[in-house]
């Protein structure tokens, strides 16, 4: 397990980019002094005392289901992690473009399912550095993944899984297989035994994380939907629906900032598709795509009570039907408009001006301020963190 953090250069730390980082860091470092506090009555406004029996019934079902939801999710992400481990293995013990391609293909697989589940930055994964282990992104530029790969690779200490996890975040993870098996050039023939070396000790130490982590969302997934009055980060189940709630908006707030505005020269006026995350594999869109997909089914999943029934079930005013349906279908507008510019070839990185791309982060923003607005007072849920958009 990597516990060191060196050789990182923050810009701005505050800035647009590292806005939705900001957050995250907040969320998954401060939850621990809890929502709410643990005082069931009614001067704690996360107090169940304050919920009728209806609507504490409702958040319990939600959670239940967002959490089960998750469980699968990070069941799917540990076997895709051991098949890149599998391939990574194979390839280099006889090396085609034909494995390559298997590597690659399983990279992107793992990448999706990353995508999937990072909208939970608390619990197992918010752990030391484990989110930034698996994927350093957008802590660490792309230039400094580079550079650190190659000083290993043109050095001579023994690389193995164990050589890895100790090493700053940079060193490994999806980031760092992303630019050994899709940097400009690469194929089966210009892969070195070093480069090999690292490939599978990488892939491995991936695998050993994401096992952890599914390992590890047990215990912490009955913290959610058990609350306990003695737990000071999930003291009550309306701690929990705060605490799932500010994620899902933090999520938002990152593909906004970090993912799109950033690398779109939105912020600044100037494009910097390098900054874009999954850049070198020209995946971009389609990491968005799957973020916004999970948000989605967290949201409305048919069969199962997500945040959609919750905001209906809590209406009060006889205007939340009309608010569940808006954000439902900005989701699905989102969604189409993803599949349109994927299904036109373009990406970020070699389309940053495109007008299309202006629109997915207009369109972002809208559903950003919706949920922060209207979705979080519908179900008495509180922002722990000022999210006011400066835009």
């Amino acid at each position: 397990m990597k516990t060191n953090v060196q050789q990182i250069s923050w810009k701005n730390p505050f800035g647009s980019i590292y806005r939705g980082l900001a957050l995250f860091l907040l969320i998954s470092g401060l939850t621990a002094c809890g929502g709410g506090g643990s005082d069931n009555n009614n001067s704690n406004p996360n107090s169940e005392g304050n919920q009728t029996d209806g609507n504490m019934a409702d958040k319990k079902k939600m959670v239940s289901n967002v959490v089960k939801h998750q469980t699968s999710l990070y069941a799917t992400l540990k076997a895709s992690a051991m098949t890149v481990k599998t391939n990574a293995d194979s390839f280099c013990t006889a090396p085609d473009q034909t494995g390559l391609e298997k590597l690659r293909s399983g990279w992107k697989t793992t990448m999706l399912d990353w995508s999937r589940t990072r909208w939970i930055v608390s619990g197992p994964v918010g752990k030391k550095t484990r989110i930034y282990s698996i994927e350093s992104w957008p802590l660490v530029s792309s230039d400094e993944v580079k550079t650190s790969v190659d000083n290993i690779v043109n050095g001579t200490a023994a690389i193995s899984e164990s050589s890895i996890s100790g090493t700053p975040i940079q060193d490994g993870g999806l980031s760092a297989l992303e630019y050994l098996l899709f940097n400009n050039g690469v194929t089966a023939d210009t892969i070195t035994p070093r480069q090999c070396q690292l490939i599978t000790a990488i892939s491995a130490d991936l695998s050993t994380m994401l096992t952890e982590i599914d390992a590890e969302w047990g215990g912490y997934s009955k913290r959610l939907t058990e609350p306990s009055a003695t737990d000071r980060e999930i003291p009550t189940t309306n701690d929990a629906v705060d605490l799932l709630a500010n994620q899902f908006l933090n999520l938002l707030v990152l593909i906004k900032d970090s993912k799109l505005s950033s690398p779109l020269g939105i912020d600044s006026a100037t494009p910097a598709p390098a900054r874009a995350e999954a850049w070198r594999s020209r995946y971009s869109l389609q990491v968005i795509k799957a973020n916004l997909q999970s948000l989605h089914k967290i949201y409305k999943d048919e069969g199962n009570f997500g945040f959609n029934d919750l905001i209906i079930s809590m209406d009060t005013n006889g205007t939340n039907t009309a608010l569940a349906e808006s954000i439902n279908t900005q989701f699905m507008d989102l969604n189409n408009l993803l599949d349109t510019l994927i299904s036109d070839g373009l990406t970020i990185y070699d389309n940053p001006t495109n007008s299309q791309m202006k629109t997915l982060y207009a369109n972002v923003r809208t559903l950003e301020v919706e949920i922060k607005d209207k979705m979080f007072p519908a179900i008495n849920a509180q922002v722990t963190f000022n999210f006011n958009d400066g835009d």
